[in-house]
């Protein structure tokens, strides 16, 4: 049975929500048959949180594919993980993954009145470059979740109230791209 791990922040954690409305790994399972997923998200975590985790919560998985979904908290102002060492610990985790096994997804925007003092779309859009970068030169997976947000009419639809966290909306499109790039990733192989 091919595994999914889905490897992130608090945008992955957390399979159900206070309510038991269903997140982000249960609606990837539901779309995929026969794959086993896999929540390995928590919530606070930068790139360099992940890198003291990956090989127990990932790789002792032996996944198929792995989403890595890290950079609201890299890009906080209050979290000091640098442009630099973000690029730095992406190209890690692909290395310890491997490029045909990792689907880098680029940190979502904010609605920045709700996010003052804290992030703001510029230096994110900073961040998911980098995941766009490290994706084109390491020959990983690539899902452009920041672009793709910012192109619809109202992506803060796809935010709870907070304008960080995504929402049931918000988790019903990422699943579907998600799903999307698995099934081209599928066919290709």
């Amino acid at each position: 049975m091919p595994t999914l791990v889905c490897f992130g922040d608090s945008n992955t954690a957390d399979s159900y929500d206070a309510n038991g409305t269903p997140r982000l790994t249960p609606r990837i399972a539901d779309s995929l048959n026969g794959w086993k997923v896999i929540n390995a998200g928590i919530s606070g975590e930068t790139t360099r949180d992940a890198l003291a985790r990956i090989k127990k919560d990932v790789a002792d998985y032996y996944p198929s594919l792995v989403t890595v979904l890290f950079g609201s908290n890299d890009s906080a102002r209050n979290r000091d993980v640098s442009l630099e060492e973000y690029e730095k610990n992406l190209r890690l985790i692909v290395e310890q993954l491997s490029p045909e096994k990792t689907i880098l997804i680029s940190p979502p925007p904010v609605v920045e009145a709700a996010q003052i003092n804290n992030r703001d779309n510029a230096t994110l859009a900073k961040y998911a470059q980098i995941v766009q970068k490290v994706a084109r030169e390491t020959g990983s997976h690539f899902i452009d979740l920041f672009t793709e947000m910012k192109d619809l009419p109202d992506y803060s639809e796809l935010l709870v109230e907070d304008g960080l966290h995504i929402s049931e909306q918000g988790y019903v499109f990422l699943s579907h791209i998600i799903t999307a790039k698995i099934k081209s990733i599928q066919e290709v192989n």
